[in-house]
């Protein structure tokens, strides 16, 4: 006799906010229609070897020893059960990079409920994904969130949509290694295709779903140009903004919990005091260290601490006059010229974000041109605006368009690709 519990974490698309979601800022997120689904079968069979058989389709099969998980459980400890040994166990094992997402989201599972299959058990746990990898559309949260459901239908435990998207990021920051915020993970447990979630990043403050207007859509035009959030630009930005903050607290007098907090207005005002750039032995020898435990100061780096501090509070407020102008769509006539110029609006929005991501060192040539073959075309042609998403140098460019616009958008990605063949649009 066996059970089986079937669950979908979508990816998404990420509209604004991008990397600010660290700082405490407003984001936008979409989810797409492309998700991952995880089956988790528990059979009656004797576990001698108290195992969990890993399925991917694209990578193959991956078997690991529960045993780091059952210590825990056994000694009723499970909610201290350190992350960061499971990552170090997996390494010893060599396990694929896969693996540690799968096998990071049970170890959070464990730790937050305390359920394991017992040793008259036998537990896999198959993944399939539609979701394209390492495009900045969220596959690792996608992942995270399908295992997780798929073990709650399994174990009968249940869990909130928003804790899940919590322990679905302790799996990715402590037991994958990437320092990501909660904007992906709230996306892919709470976000719906069509409707745009509104998440202000402090951590975890969601507002109701916006529908688009039914003839407009948001779309991600891969670049294939792949993109790390384990990398190094990305860290260095988020460390960066962190040291930004820092320095301003002390020149404002304020403490904050997110650089956020400070209006773009009160920043400016110090802004040309901030080091346009230090590097991370100059900072420890004046400022010591930065209040986030997921940035790790290289004393050798050159960080740039002014861009970095300003991109996310300008970000958060720009997410905001984003929403605004998306909410008051609900009031127009579709295709009114005051509805073309809201959406315009939006999409200028969206082109200065494009813009900031590269003053942060997270910029890529490639992106640079599809926004600009995109805008070519322009709100004439039902193109309102454009941005590179998620984490930057590389990965998606996320189109606000009309829906009509789609097979322009598609037939420019079957002619400007980069280093891999257009895999198609993602919505």
């Amino acid at each position: 006799m066996s059970v089986t519990g079937v669950g979908v974490g979508p990816g998404r698309i990420d509209m604004m906010g991008g990397v600010a979601d660290y700082s405490g800022s407003m984001v936008l997120q979409v989810a797409t229609e492309r998700a991952t689904t995880v089956v988790a079968t528990l059979s009656d069979t004797a576990n001698t070897n108290d195992t969990i058989d890993l399925q991917s389709e694209p990578f193959g099969t991956f078997t690991v020893s529960l045993a780091p998980l059952r210590t825990a459980v056994t000694n009723g400890k499970y909610s201290d059960l350190d992350l960061k040994a499971i990552r170090a166990y997996l390494k010893e094992q060599q396990a694929p990079g896969w693996v540690f997402y799968v096998y990071g989201s049970l170890s959070t599972f464990v730790r937050e409920t305390g359920w394991l299959p017992s040793a008259n058990q036998k537990l896999s746990l198959s993944v399939s994904s539609t979701v394209p990898a390492a495009q900045g559309v969220s596959s690792s949260a996608s992942i995270e969130i399908g295992t997780l459901r798929s073990l709650e239908k399994v174990s009968g435990k249940s869990i909130s949509p928003l804790r899940l998207a919590h322990i679905a990021q302790a799996a990715e920051n402590y037991v994958v290694g990437a320092p990501c915020g909660l904007m992906d993970q709230l996306a892919s447990a709470l976000g719906s295709p069509g409707k745009v979630l509104p998440i202000l990043c402090r951590p975890d403050h969601v507002r109701e779903l916006v529908p688009l207007p039914p003839n407009v859509t948001v779309v991600g035009w891969p670049s294939g140009v792949k993109h790390d959030v384990a990398g190094s630009p990305y860290l260095h930005a988020r460390t960066a903004t962190f040291m930004g903050k820092k320095i301003a607290e002390i020149l404002l007098q304020k403490k904050v919990n997110h650089i956020t907090e400070f209006p773009p207005s009160v920043l400016l005002s110090v802004l040309d005091q901030l080091p346009e750039a230090m590097t991370g032995a100059e900072f420890i020898a004046k400022y010591q260290n930065v209040d986030d435990n997921l940035s790790v100061i290289d004393e050798k780096a050159i960080y740039h601490i002014r861009a970095s501090a300003r991109f996310p509070v300008e970000e958060s407020f720009r997410g905001s006059v984003a929403l605004s102008l998306l909410n008051s769509l609900a009031t127009i006539p579709s295709g009114s010229a005051a509805y073309v110029e809201t959406l315009s609006q939006i999409g200028e929005l969206m082109m200065q974000t494009h813009r900031a991501y590269g003053t942060i060192g997270l910029g890529c040539p490639e992106t640079d041109i599809m926004i600009t073959k995109l805008m070519n075309y322009g709100p004439s042609k039902g193109i309102y605006g454009a941005r590179m998403s998620g984490g930057g140098s590389g990965g998606t460019v996320a189109v606000l368009c009309e829906r009509s616009a789609i097979p322009l958008v598609d037939e420019l990605g079957k002619t400007v690709v980069f280093d891999e063949p257009f895999p198609g649009l993602i919505n």
